[in-house]
């Protein structure tokens, strides 16, 4: 998936949100192998993973433990940010938070890439809504409802002037 993010040019720092285990983190080292990759996680255990993971492939890049919503980086120090399956994880508000998060740390021109579930209207009827309400009930996604039934391309757009919502149902 990370061949998918539309960064051009030569990125110098990169940050993955929500990196879990690094496969995107690593993945982007290789893609990108001059830029600084930092993958970002609130989960220890999932970082001790990913560093070790990281290691025993020989890609050299950077974990730290911080809460997406409060990052530690300056302002306008990251050409790309990119968050995957993060966003369904979270409550509303601090999905705002997270948002915002990463329009300031970005460089003006950066990239920012959200791969998560899909929208769904309220007003569709499909099976989609059945499979959200069951990993909602079932499958420990308790805030992705809220994330799919949410207008996520405009709080995008609160942020960023060129949002780009290339999801085709």
């Amino acid at each position: 998936m990370v061949e998918w993010v539309p960064i051009e040019g030569t990125p110098e720092r990169i940050v993955d949100l929500g990196c879990g285990v690094g496969q995107s983190t690593t993945a982007f080292k290789q893609r990108f192998p001059g830029a600084e990759v930092h993958g970002v996680d609130i989960a220890a255990p999932m970082l001790r993973y990913a560093h070790a993971r990281a290691r025993d492939l020989g890609i050299e890049v950077h974990f730290s433990q911080q809460d997406a919503a409060d990052l530690t980086y300056e302002d306008n120090s990251v050409d790309a940010v990119m968050a995957m399956i993060l966003f369904h994880e979270l409550p509303q508000d601090v999905t705002r938070k997270v948002v915002s998060e990463a329009a300031r740390i970005l460089k003006p021109g950066g990239t920012f890439t959200v791969i998560d579930f899909p929208h769904i209207a309220p007003d569709e009827l499909s099976g989609r809504h059945t499979m959200r309400l069951f990993d909602s009930w079932f499958n420990g996604e308790p805030f992705a409802p809220g994330f799919v039934y949410s207008d996520f391309t405009a709080l995008l757009n609160e942020h960023f002037s060129d949002v780009n919502d290339n999801y085709k149902p």
